[in-house]
């Protein structure tokens, strides 16, 4: 049995689309890939960067302690000092107003 023009052009179109859609699904998955791997890599590096903030800010924190602990006479003169900056600055600044 010959197929007609219609039948060949409907064939023909119908393998079109059927490697458009195979295209098109390859490429999504090659993007979800991309994307998931990206994500991926995205979280681990915020958390290492969150675990080395935590570690950095726990060093500070026991330095100041240590510092303090040496240091009352001084510790508490720059706490006054640093106190009275700031009521210096929240003053000036109520007084622009």
């Amino acid at each position: 049995m010959t197929q007609g023009p219609i039948t060949k052009a409907t064939t023909s179109v119908a393998h079109k689309a059927d490697d458009a859609v195979a295209h098109t699904a390859q490429a999504y998955a090659d993007v979800k890939t991309a994307v998931t791997d990206k994500i991926s890599d995205t979280k681990k590096h915020i958390t290492d960067t969150a675990a080395h903030a935590r570690e950095k800010a726990s060093e500070a924190h026991e330095a100041t302690r240590e510092y303090v602990r040496e240091n009352p006479e001084k510790s508490i003169g720059i706490a006054a000092g640093v106190g009275a900056l700031i009521g210096a600055v929240i003053a000036l600044l109520i007084t622009r107003r």
